[in-house]
């Protein structure tokens, strides 16, 4: 009886131990190819990352596009002229500083350029201390003056015919980017661009108490005939009321062809071809690791 006791203690023990050795055989198995799986997804990661950056810049927005300014029709290198255009944005008139109303025209004109080169405005307006026939560099800057467009505004600045003439071959009626713009304009200035008695900054001084001092500004329009109203009509306006300026360009020169830089067509497809194949490659090698895990997980 004895002898027949420790036989069956002997086969438990016998029985637990292959439990125990099975369970821990199962265990190493599934903790083996929880390793593998793991390494499998390290292995990867390259190209998960590389194509996740891929699609973030192409979602990321770009910044507005700035306005590359055409030659107008006829001109020939060599030939010099002037882009004018009235702002679809608006400013007060109450300031005396023209440098505060040309750094305005040149932000309403969101980085135009010439030739691939930023191009220099100025705000056609006088204040009481600079008349715009100055401010624009009406002597030093006497060009063909033409609207974004390509339509001529005046054959010149100087001149019987040109800008302060008082009689525009087409009103200066668009914005920088073409689009029309029928609005009073602050002006300050008189037909000849010389400031009128309202320049720009003027402070009424009224009759207080019963009529308080107020910054007045006289106007022009950008819209109607190729008059002198233009740049005055008769009227003026609140200067704290916000209304759009005129913009002129500095001086630009017609490029001879072989000066104006040619872009290859083919330079973006071939940056386009360069990322997916490195995309292309580190896919292969992402896939050929992860047969080699399954393999071997497999196998276990």
């Amino acid at each position: 009886m004895k002898s027949l006791g420790r036989s069956q203690a002997a086969r438990r023990r016998a029985a637990a131990a292959a439990v125990a050795s099975l369970g821990a055989g199962i265990l190493g198995t599934q903790t083996e190819r929880l390793r593998l799986h793991r390494m499998a997804r390290w292995h990867s990661w390259p190209c998960a990352a590389a194509a996740c950056l891929w699609a973030c810049l192409l979602a990321v927005p770009t910044a507005a596009t700035p306005i590359s300014i055409n030659t107008p029709a006829g001109l020939n290198p060599g030939d010099r002229f002037r882009i004018a255009f009235v702002t679809r944005t608006t400013t007060t008139g109450s300031s005396s500083d023209i440098t505060s109303y040309n750094l305005f025209v040149n932000t309403a004109a969101g980085g135009a350029t010439y030739n691939g080169s930023a191009v220099t405005f100025y705000a056609i307006g006088s204040t009481a201390t600079v008349n715009a026939f100055d401010n624009i560099r009406s002597t030093t800057m006497n060009a063909p003056v033409y609207l974004a467009g390509g339509a001529l505004v005046a054959p010149s600045i100087t001149g019987t015919s040109g800008l302060w003439s008082g009689a525009l071959v087409n009103r200066i009626a668009t914005d920088i980017d073409g689009t029309v713009v029928n609005r009073v304009v602050f002006t300050g200035s008189l037909v000849d661009g010389t400031a009128s008695s309202e320049p720009l900054g003027y402070l009424n001084p009224g009759a207080p108490p019963f009529d308080p001092p107020v910054f007045e500004t006289s106007t022009g329009k950008a819209t109607g005939g190729t008059d002198a109203a233009w740049i005055r009509d008769g009227g003026g306006s609140a200067a704290s009321v916000s209304r759009s300026l005129y913009g002129i360009s500095e001086t630009l020169t017609v490029a001879s062809p072989s000066s104006v830089p040619e872009i290859d067509p083919a330079g973006m497809g071939s940056v386009l071809a360069l990322v997916t194949g490195a995309l292309g490659l580190l896919e292969q090698r992402r896939r050929n690791r992860s047969a080699v895990a399954v393999t071997a997980a497999g196998a276990v």
